[in-house]
């Protein structure tokens, strides 16, 4: 009996049988055997279907555990996987090793008894191999980049050994595991990492204004107050100049236009170094709030430009200094670009 040219069995007939008749029968009997092999191979598929299936199961529960979990719900997850896709009486997961440390046990699922060793596994996260010992016990590496090994998770039963395809599964649930876990590291590196250059931002923010606080407070303080005494002094002596018994006219009139011009040129170094006091920090922000702040950089530009209206810049004042001061500064510089 053959289908094609495989030979599947042999059919003896006894007494005489028409060669006809013997070649129907034989080909009956060959659909008989060709139905059979396909039955067998349809209850494969269903296997490797029902493998299949397990596996998606376990991937979409450490996936799941990845996208709403820390580390410490991804080895969870992991651990209870083991034990509904493979079976066995516990499984665990083991982080490391570390440079000064052997891998620690992250979490584990079941009943390892009262004195578990998890050897397989520390046995995988050594070596970077899948283990079987026994037990029985089998565990795989935990994969992360270049071939680093972060751990690895194992599983324990309590009689029976592993086959092949329960060795893959496990196997392929390490790997999407170690994918998890660096996924998750990365994703915590990048949270510091912004974090950190936050904070330095912020640093440098309030460096540079504290800075910009001293020069302006020296410059309100020394220079401003000096030429502002200045500019009086030189008005009380050109007035002196003027009430003076019987001056020579020319004089008088010289030394009142040489004290005019003086007090003149004091006046616009005080206004200039004004200026640029509220350049380097705006003291109105703090005191008189920030749409007083804005109405005094509008002012600074000249009534020669657009007309400008301010609306709703009160709520500014509720935010924190920083960000009070960020915002000032964003009016500042498009309030010179509008004008400039």
């Amino acid at each position: 009996l053959g289908v094609g040219a495989h030979a599947l069995g042999t059919m003896r007939v006894l007494g005489h049988v028409d060669p006809e008749a013997a070649r129907a029968v034989g080909a009956v009997m060959s659909l008989v055997l060709m139905a059979e092999r396909l039955r067998v191979r349809e209850g494969a598929l269903v296997v490797a279907t029902e493998a299949v299936r397990r596996d998606m199961d376990a991937y979409e529960a450490v996936a799941r555990a990845a996208r709403v979990g820390d580390v410490d719900e991804i080895t969870r997850a992991v651990a209870r996987e083991p034990l509904d896709s493979i079976g066995g009486r516990a499984a665990a997961v083991l982080l490391g090793p570390h440079a000064a440390a052997a891998p620690r046990v992250a979490a584990h699922c079941g009943n390892p008894g009262p004195n578990p060793t998890w050897s397989a596994g520390f046995a995988a996260a050594a070596s970077g191999t899948p283990q079987l010992l026994p037990g029985p016990q089998a565990a795989a590496p935990l994969m992360g980049p270049g071939g680093m090994v972060l751990g690895a998770v194992v599983v324990v039963r309590a009689g029976g050994g592993f086959d092949e395809d329960e060795l893959r599964r496990l196997t392929s649930l390490a790997c999407q595991a170690g994918v998890a876990l660096t996924n998750q590291r990365l994703r915590g590196e990048l949270r510091q990492e912004k974090v950190r250059r936050q904070a330095l931002a912020a640093a440098f923010v309030n460096a540079q204004e504290k800075e910009r606080r001293r020069v302006a407070e020296d410059l309100h303080d020394g220079p401003i107050q000096e030429l502002s005494g200045l500019a009086l002094l030189l008005d009380g002596l050109r007035e002196g100049a003027v009430r003076a018994d019987n001056p020579p006219p020319e004089e008088l009139k010289s030394a009142a236009s040489s004290m005019g011009r003086a007090a003149d040129a004091a006046r616009r170094a005080v206004g200039g170094i004004r200026d640029a006091v509220f350049d380097l920090h705006p003291l109105s922000l703090g005191s008189m709030g920030f749409t007083a702040a804005v109405r005094g950089v509008v002012e600074r530009v000249g009534v020669d430009g657009p007309a400008v209206d301010m609306d709703g810049l009160d709520v500014v004042d509720s935010l924190a200094p920083d960000t009070r001061l960020a915002a000032f500064r964003i009016v500042q510089e498009a309030v010179a670009n509008a004008f400039h």
